[in-house]
């Protein structure tokens, strides 16, 4: 229940690229190389972020 609302807290902390760029002026492809994750390595970080959520909840 609490990782539920957690996570859309933190979900709609989101922001897309057009918002980014809007609000700093930069292109971030000009800044960082573009990172294309797979679902397998997506669905690990969200783990890990869970993992130490729930550790810092403890």
């Amino acid at each position: 229940m609490m990782a539920t609302i957690m996570r859309a807290d933190l979900e709609r902390l989101l922001i897309s690229e057009a918002e980014l760029f809007e609000l700093t002026g930069f292109n971030h492809q000009q800044i960082m190389p573009s990172m294309q994750l797979t679902p397998r390595q997506i669905k690990f970080q969200r783990a890990i972020a869970l993992g130490i959520s729930g550790i810092n909840f403890i």
